[in-house]
């Protein structure tokens, strides 16, 4: 059995990353992550378990590596053309634009694909280079967003960016995600966090 990155080589088939990614998930959305073993995936994908193993050494790291995957395409690929768009918005409106945007996907991931966001919000407490790659993409954009409006240098805007995102942790950090359910509520928070940051974003001197 040979193996490249990516890809797992078994007799006549090619068994990619991806699709063990993808089976792994629609396995945990239907049986839940106890009743979801490494050999489930095999048997789904109608190959050995040893398969699985030759690229997951095991269900810890296939599980952290799923829910890596499902930040990326559920959360951060709806977010990462915001920094470069909404040329009209003041650093204000722009960086609200954006933090709204992920407070609302992290909100629907919750409801509608609860399933995933449950592993999301179980792995990243024992995984943290997950949770550490998820918010340092974050942290990237909001950065950009900064840079793309404010005549900071770079490190003050990075700063910024950590603190914008610190400072509305409550509304999208998984270990908040009862409070969601009170959308009212948590609207009005925000609102009011909000309303805190914007005079110290207006304050700064634009481009």
């Amino acid at each position: 059995m040979l193996s490249d990155e990516g890809v797992v080589f078994l007799k006549n088939a090619l068994l990619t990353n991806e699709q063990i990614l993808a089976t792994t998930e629609n396995l945990l959305r239907q049986n839940g992550v106890t009743k979801t073993a490494v050999t489930d995936v095999a048997k789904a994908l109608n190959v050995s378990h040893a398969t699985i193993y030759n690229y997951f050494p095991n269900k810890k790291t296939l599980l952290a590596k799923a829910t890596e995957n499902w930040l990326q395409v559920e959360i951060i690929n709806h977010l990462k053309d915001i920094p470069s768009t909404a040329d009209t918005l003041s650093v204000e409106q722009h960086l609200y634009r954006y933090i709204d945007m992920l407070i609302k996907l992290k909100r629907k991931s919750a409801t509608k694909d609860s399933a995933l966001f449950a592993i999301y919000a179980k792995v990243t407490v024992s995984e943290t280079k997950v949770l550490a790659h998820h918010i340092h993409q974050i942290h990237q954009h909001l950065t950009l967003i900064c840079q793309r409006h404010l005549t900071l240098a770079d490190e003050p805007c990075h700063n910024l960016a950590r603190f914008i995102f610190s400072a509305t942790s409550k509304f999208h950090h998984p270990a908040h995600a009862n409070e969601w359910l009170e959308t009212a509520q948590s609207d009005a928070d925000f609102a009011n966090v909000w309303a805190h940051i914007q005079p110290l974003l207006n304050s700064y001197h634009t481009r």
